[in-house]
């Protein structure tokens, strides 16, 4: 099991999960994301998608570890460094969103080759 040393809580993005960014005893950057308890079967099961699709080559956040305790079920996932879409997207030029968009249809065209 990875070590956490630390954690800052992120305040960004849609779903109710609480969200941490934190480094791990040998430096390494995660998101943690933590849903309650209730949630526990649901998380487990998006843990497990997440991990296939993963798998298919898609660029994402990859899944790391998985764990329940008192705070809830925990997902461990590799962090990536970027810019939020909804920021860097107007920035780009027209014939590139599109591009990025095509692009992102093939990753969900994979996704969805999953049972």
């Amino acid at each position: 099991m990875i070590e956490i040393v630390s954690r800052r809580e992120i305040q960004a993005g849609w779903s109710g999960d609480k969200k941490y960014r934190v480094r791990s005893a040998d430096g390494g950057e995660y998101l943690l994301r933590v849903t309650s308890g209730e949630k526990a079967t649901s998380r487990r099961a998006m843990f497990e998608m997440q991990r296939a699709v993963a798998a298919l080559g898609v660029p994402m956040c990859q899944p790391e570890e998985y764990w329940e305790n008192a705070e809830g079920a925990n997902i461990l996932q590799r962090w990536v460094e970027g810019e939020d879409a909804r920021d860097a997207l107007p920035k780009l030029a027209p014939q590139t969103q599109y591009a990025l968009g095509a692009r992102a249809g093939q990753w969900l065209n994979m996704i969805h080759s999953l049972p």
